[in-house]
């Protein structure tokens, strides 16, 4: 009896995450190759990949509503038989025998223009597969006894197998935005009643769940003032063709300052300001499950704005309710807001607008190790 279960098919993509071009008439481009593992001989009739992609469009709930599923990508890539001009037999040429081992087909396509990058959120999801389906067959003989002769009979078994994967697209970046992400934010200097304050943030862009360092620089107009309380306020603003929705999240930051020799010192709020001007860096994590901001696409769109929210407390003398001639003293609170729109970008994103380390650089030039030349992002500041 045989208990061969047949060939195994497997895909391996030769990036993992597809980029996207920034252009609007530019295409990703699908590489990897499909490996066939079989115990014995098989004869391929087709081999064959899809590449599909969905939208989902969720309300009031995890699962999609009825009719909000949408294809926005389907396509094939036929990878045997191969198209020939050559004026051959049609079964001769759809013959392709595996033997026994793993046999390896690469493939290149362009994929459609126009995709947009895969993304999960509550009101949206949009997710792309790749899908590998094989027709074969195997021709076995059986032997059937009759009472004049022995005579061999011919089966061919027809099948299909099939592998799928998930894809991931993502938006390369532009030269705009490599630009637009080393640029700062830097409010200057601005002047209320109680204080003189300033806030700067190194770049315009912040990959989620990554560090982010603010420069705070305050001057007290009053004795006595205390720094209560710093808080960072990401208004996530999503527009799902015709539906608004905005999503406020309100987190405290740690807390860091930096000393004249670069050592860091964590301190815990209030802080007595004094009479003098001071600076502190704070250090703010980033939460992970924010969606990247998404401008310009005709059916949706993802936004960010970031607040940040100082809330002071000074003392002053006020008069008694019952007795005019009583004075006490007693302290007031004060919130100051500074906000700024800031773009939100996928981790992947940001490994692309950094130069790759150059791990090989002292191996190839036969230099050792204290010498090899090692590019590294900027520092990330943790308490």
């Amino acid at each position: 009896m045989d208990f061969d279960k047949g060939p195994l098919i497997d895909i391996h993509l030769l990036e993992p995450d597809i980029r996207l071009p920034v252009e609007d008439d530019g295409n990703g481009v699908l590489r990897g190759s499909v490996s066939i593992t079989c115990r014995k001989s098989y004869t391929i009739q087709s081999l064959e990949l899809l590449f599909e992609g969905f939208q989902y469009i969720i309300a009031d709930g995890d699962r999609p509503l009825k009719g909000e599923r949408k294809q926005i990508a389907r396509h094939p890539v036929l990878l045997y038989p191969v198209s020939s001009n050559s004026n051959t037999d049609t079964d001769t040429a759809s013959d392709l025998l595996l033997s026994p081992g793993t046999t390896q087909c690469t493939f290149e396509s362009i994929l459609p223009s126009h995709l947009p990058a895969t993304l999960q959120c509550p009101e949206l999801d949009i997710q792309y597969s790749l899908r590998a389906t094989m027709h074969y067959h195997r021709i076995t003989t059986c032997n059937a006894t009759s009472s004049s002769k022995r005579q061999w009979l011919m089966r061919k078994r027809i099948r299909n197998t099939a592998c799928t994967i998930p894809v991931r697209l993502i938006a390369a970046p532009s030269s705009t935005s490599l630009l637009y992400h080393n640029h700062g934010i830097d409010s200057l200097k601005q002047t209320t009643t109680w204080c003189q304050y300033r806030i700067a943030f190194e770049h315009r862009s912040i990959t989620a769940g990554k560090t982010m360092c603010i420069l705070l620089q305050m001057a007290p107009h009053l004795q006595g003032m205390l720094l209560e309380q710093v808080y960072i306020e990401w208004i996530e603003r999503r527009r799902v063709s015709t539906q608004k929705t905005s999503k406020h999240l309100l987190l405290p930051i740690r807390w860091i300052q930096l000393d004249h020799y670069g050592r860091q010192h964590t301190m815990t709020p209030p802080l007595r300001l004094g009479s003098q001007p001071r600076s502190f860096r704070l250090a703010y994590q980033v939460p992970e499950h924010l969606v990247p901001s998404i401008q310009f696409h005709d059916q949706f769109a993802m936004d960010h704005h970031v607040v940040v929210s100082m809330m002071l407390s000074f003392p002053a003398v006020v008069k008694c309710k019952n007795d005019d001639s009583k004075r006490y003293m007693r302290r007031y609170t004060k919130t100051i807001r500074f906000g700024t729109d800031m773009r939100v970008i996928d981790g992947r994103q940001d490994q692309d607008a950094r130069l790759p380390p150059y791990q090989e650089y002292g191996k190839s030039h036969g230099s050792s190790s204290n010498s090899t030349l090692i590019m590294q992002g900027p520092p990330v500041y943790t308490p």
